[in-house]
């Protein structure tokens, strides 16, 4: 069995500590039903806060402390705060040299992320997404081999 991946990319750029809502578009802006997620944090400038880090949440799966209306930022997700979550479907990472990767079920999709940080600066956000599917072994004679 062999995996192939059509994938897409899109950058956002995050200034403070809030929830940004990314959609998740194919080529013509429409929005895409995807199974895979990457996001890659970076420092707009070379003084990367220590101790920063990210939240990705997945915006389609249903989860405790998350609601259609109510997505807690990342300050909300420290063992301290005042704020309880629980079971929020995504990932957490380093901004100074974290990925968060989802690759979801067959019964699941997302088409829009939720992305915050926990220390308010520039950060750029790498996304990588798409569809991850199983090949059709029998249809490779139909590639391109070049001359």
């Amino acid at each position: 069995m062999r995996q192939q991946f059509k994938p897409y990319t899109k950058v956002a750029l995050l200034h403070d500590i809030g929830v940004s809502a990314i959609p998740l578009t194919d080529s013509s802006n429409g929005l895409l039903e995807c199974n895979f997620v990457s996001v890659t944090a970076s420092s707009r400038n070379n003084n990367l806060d220590s101790g920063n880090f990210f939240v990705v949440a997945a915006s389609s799966i249903a989860s405790v402390g998350k609601t259609e209306n109510s997505i807690y930022p990342a300050a909300a997700m420290l063992l301290n705060s005042s704020a309880l979550t629980s079971g929020v479907p995504g990932g957490v990472a380093s901004t100074e040299k974290g990925v968060v990767e989802l690759l979801l079920p067959d019964t699941d999709r997302v088409s829009t992320i939720y992305v915050s940080q926990h220390k308010a600066q520039q950060t750029f956000f790498m996304i990588n997404y798409g569809q991850v599917f199983t090949g059709n072994a029998l249809r490779d004679y139909q590639r391109p081999k070049g001359n």
